[in-house]
């Protein structure tokens, strides 16, 4: 996969969680994304996690996506994946998301959870 076939999909699978987290909760959650892997390295932009995880063309055969809070500005997303890298696209799940291979995980912060 190209980092930019990459960035597009991770751009893509970020508004698609945003959107579904909008529909449940009536919030109107920011449209610029900021990333923490695996709750320790972050936060990052969206080219610092392609940087990490676009490597020669092998990307992690699943990547979970779990938008965690927001605030003013950002909406923030945790980032867990596969220790496993593939190149070949057969290989990648999460293909009827829309967004191979990132998998939108739904724990839609409330108003309540909005960072201050």
């Amino acid at each position: 996969m190209t980092r930019s076939s990459f960035l597009e999909r991770l751009e893509g699978a970020s508004r698609a969680n945003v959107a579904t987290a909008s529909r449940r909760t009536s919030v109107t959650y920011p449209e610029q994304f900021s990333y923490s892997l695996r709750n320790s390295i972050g936060p990052s932009t969206a080219e610092q996690v392609a940087d990490l995880l676009c490597r020669d063309g092998e990307v992690p055969v699943w990547i979970d996506l779990t938008l965690t809070g927001y605030d003013l500005n950002y909406s923030y997303f945790n980032i867990r994946y596969s220790s496993r890298f593939e190149i070949d696209e057969r290989w990648l799940r999460y293909k009827s998301a829309g967004h191979p291979p990132f998998q939108l995980m739904m724990s839609t912060p409330w108003p309540e959870s909005k960072i201050r």
